[in-house]
């Protein structure tokens, strides 16, 4: 006996109101749906310059600072290891004596008189040109200031030596020498009036007494004028210009 089989493809029924294979089943009665979440948007590109691609774009701003050296309105940059040009015309270089000052003082100066001041002008052994016309000395701080002087010749080399004192010694030594000479006048006027005096004065006559004062007198004014007088001439200062 023949068994036939039928094969039969299977169908699918849904209830009705029955998701579909696959699909979302759907919300309880009287819960609501919950909506489907939308699509993620692009994601906005960040502001800025274009990129270095694309086309029909303007050139980039130059960078904060010094505007490039195309900018109409700035001088040109000065390419590396040219020289500073000044920002005014310099004064034309004098021309006039080249001074060597040799002096027996660091400090000394050789200055050069402006109106009623006196500007220095170089230390030694200076080696600068000086105007010709000019009327200069050497000086600088408490030493003495010599004499002034001018320049020999208007060109050439000219060589200054100076001797330096001191503004103090010199002082001193003006002191002292006049009031040696004080003293000295003194004890010679006591000593004239010594001669003619008659009389006493307590018990010393008036000829002792005045010749005691005029001889101590001419004692401390010969001290006194011995000691200022040198430091009277050490206190001096004089410039050789040649």
């Amino acid at each position: 006996m023949s068994v036939i089989v039928a094969s039969t493809q299977p169908a699918w029924a849904w209830a009705p109101g029955a998701a579909a294979p696959g699909a979302a089943a759907p919300a309880p009665t009287g819960v609501p749906a919950t909506p489907s979440p939308a699509p993620a948007a692009a994601p906005t590109p960040a502001p800025g310059y274009p990129p270095s691609g694309s086309t029909g774009y303007p050139p980039p701003p130059p960078a904060a600072g010094y505007p490039p050296s195309y900018a109409p309105s700035y001088p040109p940059v000065r390419p590396p290891g040219a020289a500073a040009q000044p920002s005014r015309p310099g004064f034309p270089p004098i021309a006039g004596p080249t001074v060597q000052l040799i002096t027996d003082n660091s400090r000394a100066r050789l200055q050069q008189q402006f109106q009623l001041r006196w500007t220095d002008v170089c230390a030694a052994p200076c080696g600068i040109a000086v105007n010709p016309a000019a009327t200069y000395r050497v000086g600088g701080g408490s030493l003495r200031a010599t004499a002034p002087f001018t320049m020999p010749r208007s060109s050439g080399p000219v060589l200054v030596d100076a001797k330096m004192g001191s503004n103090v010694k010199h002082w001193v030594g003006v002191g002292l020498t006049i009031a040696g000479g004080v003293n000295l006048l003194g004890g010679a006027v006591y000593l004239i009036a010594a001669q003619n005096a008659t009389g006493t004065i307590g018990d010393v006559s008036k000829k002792d007494y005045f010749t005691v004062y005029g001889v101590v007198g001419l004692v401390i004014g010969a001290v006194l004028t011995g000691i200022g007088i040198p430091l009277l001439v050490g206190g001096s200062s004089s410039a050789e210009v040649r």
